[in-house]
């Protein structure tokens, strides 16, 4: 390490810059380095810039950085990088967390968002690094991660050992974060990069010296490749066909609609069946059905208690891929589900997605509506997450930019109303760049997410009224009533999946249709092979494919 070491660290108010100072500080102190540290906050809290000079070596006199002698440029958004290039060293390396916050004068004029900001470097910077850092802490659960993703990849140009890192977030981090922030850190520093060291003008050799642009890791790349956007259940079916065989596990296979359902997709070479409960009655059943007794999968358990314990270990066995409830209670079957230890956790949450076929001007196409299943009341943090889930659902059907409409009484926000400010601070968040894949609007009241002649009548300009893709409901007695009337009101086709834990969760309502619940088989094949495509590959998948 050369004797001092400059970084410039920016951004914008909330991203978490101030904490990634104070890390770095903390390890160069405990290093036995002499460090100084300056920060100056321009309306933080209001998305205002706020940038930190922090300075480490044997012996450090000033805490600001000089222009043209920053060794790292830290940079949290893209243009607040911009600012800061003539403080940049010639051979200096910049980190740039690929995330745009529009500054309120761009919003509110015409101003110019400068991009492509690699070219601003050329010529200054020895490499620049744009990092998918949100998307990176979004797979692990919390956006807010963002800035020790940032820290992990910074980390591989110093030369602090790694257990100081991770001492340091330990001290710096909420108790009930460490885990997080932790592996956040760790995949930072496992980013798949391209590395070459180059010599300096002076003889010396830089830290490390890498390509324009990094290359994302392999969960990050698209996902699946499809013929286009799905927009009926006859085209899920389908397009489900094409994919590599999954494995439905049905606990209490005694149903005769969820196991009428299982039988067609084994039929129609959606996906194998694993039935567990009485094999008895799941045998006489599937004669009863048209099935073939010895043909099928069965696994006996004559206590009922035990059905949904013995189902949802085949699926975290490896045996099958994704769970299908059957006969069982659906409390009990999530309650082992959701075992920290024996179950199927993921340390994200679950939701239910609820998809319905919409007639459109163009033939029809799906609508979601989450969550109407699992979370009763979710405050803004469990909101966040019922969207990714919701988004995830959507990525997979093809669906690239899925609008997304949060609901509440009116598309005013009242502050006795906390739907609406829920649903402001979503849409602010991914005005911001901190939701990405999406656009989310909100509050809007229904008529104005489904109707495009409610926003005209009421002058709502807006990119998601009348094309939502995604309803985002406040609780679960508006999901589940919503849900419900498009199927007993309109009497549309429907199909719905928990998604969050280790593979496709089916909890289908005991008086939904078995054209319903193969819906859902197809639904959950779908999103095993979407997770799989990303890397979260089952155990049974790929033993299927290893065949």
């Amino acid at each position: 390490m050369k004797d001092t070491v400059n970084i410039l660290i920016c951004g914008v108010g909330g991203q978490g810059i101030l904490l990634a100072s104070d890390v770095l500080v903390d390890i160069a102190s405990e290093a036995g380095l002499d460090v100084k540290k300056s920060e100056v906050h321009g309306m933080s809290q209001r998305g205002g810039s706020v940038v930190s000079h922090v300075r480490f070596g044997k012996k450090v006199y000033s805490p600001l950085i000089r222009k043209e002698e920053a060794d790292f440029i830290f940079s949290f958004e893209r243009m607040e990088t911009l600012r800061y290039v003539d403080f940049l060293r010639k051979d200096g390396v910049v980190i740039v967390n690929d995330q745009r916050i529009n500054p309120t004068y761009t919003n509110l004029t015409d101003a110019y968002y400068p991009t492509g900001i690699e070219r601003y470097f050329e010529g200054r910077a020895g490499s620049v690094i744009i990092l998918p850092a949100i998307t990176i802490a979004q797979e692990l659960g919390n956006p807010r991660a963002a800035n020790v993703v940032m820290l992990g990849v910074l980390s591989r140009f110093l030369e602090f050992p790694e257990e100081l890192w991770r001492r340091s977030i330990e001290r710096n981090v909420p108790k009930k974060y460490v885990e997080l922030n932790l592996n956040g850190f760790r995949k930072g520093r496992e980013f798949d990069y391209q590395l070459e060291f180059l010599p300096s003008d002076s003889g010396e050799v830089p830290p490390v010296s890498l390509k324009q642009e990094a290359k994302p890791p392999a969960e990050l790349r698209p996902p699946l490749s499809l013929p286009g956007t799905i927009r009926s259940f006859a085209g899920l079916l389908e397009f489900a066909k094409t994919l590599p065989r999954r494995t439905v596990v049905v606990a209490g296979a005694e149903n005769e609609a969820a196991l009428g359902a299982a039988l067609d997709a084994r039929a129609e070479g959606i996906a194998e069946t694993l039935l567990v409960g009485d094999e008895y009655a799941i045998k006489r059943k599937a004669e009863e059905l048209g099935g073939k007794a010895q043909e099928l999968t069965i696994l006996h358990e004559g206590d009922r208690k035990n059905v949904s314990a013995r189902a949802v270990a085949q699926v975290r066995d490896g045996k099958g891929d994704i769970l299908l409830k059957g006969s069982v209670d659906t409390g009990t079957l999530l309650r082992v589900v959701l075992n920290a230890e024996s179950g199927l956790r993921t340390g994200r949450l679950l939701s239910d997605v609820f998809l319905f076929e919409y007639p459109d001007e163009e033939g029809s196409r799906f609508i979601m509506i989450t969550d109407g299943g699992v979370n009763l009341s979710p405050d803004i943090y469990q909101k966040l997450e019922i969207l990714k889930n919701g988004v995830d659902v959507a990525h997979a059907l093809g669906i690239e930019l899925p609008r997304v409409a949060v609901l509440s009484a009116s598309e005013n926000v009242n502050p006795q109303l906390p739907s609406s400010v829920d649903a402001a601070v979503l849409t602010e968040m991914n005005r911001r760049g901190e939701i990405p894949g999406c656009l989310v609007e909100g509050p809007l009241a229904l008529d104005l997410a489904v109707s495009r002649d409610a926003a005209r009548i009421k002058g709502l300009r807006s990119e998601v009224a009348g094309r939502v893709d995604i309803l985002l409901v406040p609780d679960i007695e508006t999901g589940n009533a919503v849900a419900k009337a498009t199927t007993y009101f309109a009497h549309y086709s429907l199909g719905h999946v928990i998604v969050g834990a280790t593979a496709p969760v089916l909890i289908p309502s005991r008086s939904d249709r078995k054209e319903a619940k193969l819906f859902s088989i197809a639904l959950g094949v779908l999103m095993s092979a979407f997770y799989g495509a990303q890397g979260v590959v089952s155990k049974a998948a790929e033993a299927a494919a290893s065949v």
